[in-house]
């Protein structure tokens, strides 16, 4: 079959983390014949060979038909419904990555809504534009958002959403817009991870340290909790080590670095660097307001460690219960401290068995492994959901 994996984004693919090489290796080793296309300007550096496509190109089915694509696999956010039109009406099978944490809709979960776009500004009068903004869209677009949403899963074929409780929240959302007959399209399939983090040893035992990776500058990531958490955490008597890793946290943790000397700040780091730190760390720490599917959350589970952080969807689906790590009881740093702790006597009473969680994900988060679950859903669709034209 030939796969198209579509990046309709100006952002520079190869700096995101949705894993679309690993997604390029696990299609092709699967025999299927994979293409990608990306938004003009946004492709270089990749890694694969792409193909450039204007704006209006992307939404016109002559073009898409003409690239002879019997599926794409397209990073969505439950929108781009003119794009997956075309692709419909070009033939072609859609599989809606949809990147989302099923917190969606201004009718269903207002606050979330609001949440994600106050807290981008620092001034009061620019945050009273913003609920002002938000006031509009609740009061006037609301009707309009959900209409898009639902539109872009009935131009697919399977929704890919990163785990259960991700899941149970669009089937709510559905449920109460009632789209019944969309609840069947969603399908529980995690983002692969590379096959490095498949492939490395995994030792029978870990040391005492746990990992916190973000890009602590972006307020989604919401780096003063993990400072004030890991300041709590030390004042309270924790022996782990923190090696916290990733660009725009030196403000907030520099000074932690100077105050307590099991906590590392390591900035920037290749994922060779990041390989060696999750092998021997127990896990991994979240401070997020908000994630869609973690990568590297996955990436410590496939490396044998459990994941920490506040109670928001994409990390409730993935611990289950406290079979994988566990959530905090609220997001503040006080409960996210006593999480951290928790988990740590956990592995320290011998509950955590590193290579038996390792080979559980792995089998789920190898490239070859969630391609052949898409392929395998996208073959389960019902006939009625199928593009009706076929490929020219």
């Amino acid at each position: 079959m030939r796969i198209g994996l579509i990046w309709n984004d100006p952002a520079p693919l190869q700096s995101i983390s949705l894993g679309y090489g690993q997604y390029y290796r696990g299609f092709s080793a699967l025999g299927h014949d994979v293409r990608v296309f990306t938004l003009d300007g946004s492709g270089e550096g990749f890694g694969y060979p792409v193909a450039p496509f204007r704006a209006e190109e992307a939404v016109d089915p002559a073009y898409w038909r003409s690239k002879r694509l019997e599926a794409a696999f397209i990073t969505t956010g439950l929108g781009m419904t003119h794009l997956l039109s075309a692709m419909r009406a070009a033939g072609v099978r859609v599989i809606n990555f949809t990147d989302t944490d099923g917190l969606i809709g201004y009718s269903v979960h207002p606050l979330a809504t609001l949440k994600r776009m106050i807290v981008y500004y620092t001034s009061w009068p620019m945050k009273m534009r913003c609920l002002k903004f938000w006031l509009q869209k609740v009061i006037f677009q609301a009707s309009a958002f959900d209409a898009e949403t639902l539109s872009s899963l009935t131009l697919s074929e399977i929704a890919v959403l990163s785990n259960p409780e991700t899941q149970r929240l669009v089937r709510d959302y559905l449920f109460r817009q009632g789209r019944r007959d969309l609840l069947d399209l969603t399908a529980v399939i995690p983002a692969p991870v590379h096959e490095q983090f498949c492939d490395a040893e995994v030792p029978s035992t870990k040391r005492n340290v746990f990992v916190a990776v973000g890009r602590w500058d972006d307020p989604a990531k919401h780096g003063e909790l993990l400072a004030a958490a890991l300041d709590q955490y030390y004042r309270s008597g924790g022996s782990a080590e923190a090696a916290v890793i990733g660009p725009g946290g030196e403000a907030l943790f520099d000074p932690l670095t100077a105050q307590f000397r099991r906590v590392r700040y390591l900035g920037h780091q290749p994922r060779e660097v990041l390989l060696g730190l999750l092998r021997d760390a127990w896990g991994i720490v979240f401070s997020s307001r908000w994630e869609g599917g973690p990568n590297a959350a996955n990436e410590m589970l496939a490396m044998g460690g459990t994941v920490v952080g506040p109670p928001i969807p994409a990390l409730v689906g993935l611990v289950d219960g406290t079979r994988f790590g566990r959530v905090a009881r609220s997001h503040r740093s006080r409960a996210l401290a006593d999480a951290i702790a928790a988990e740590e006597a956990a592995w320290d009473e011998g509950r955590r068995d590193p290579r038996c969680i390792a080979r559980h994900w792995r089998a789920v988060l190898h490239p070859l492994a969630v391609c052949s679950r898409i392929m395998e859903g996208l073959a389960q669709a019902p006939s009625e959901r199928r593009s009706p034209v076929g490929v020219r």
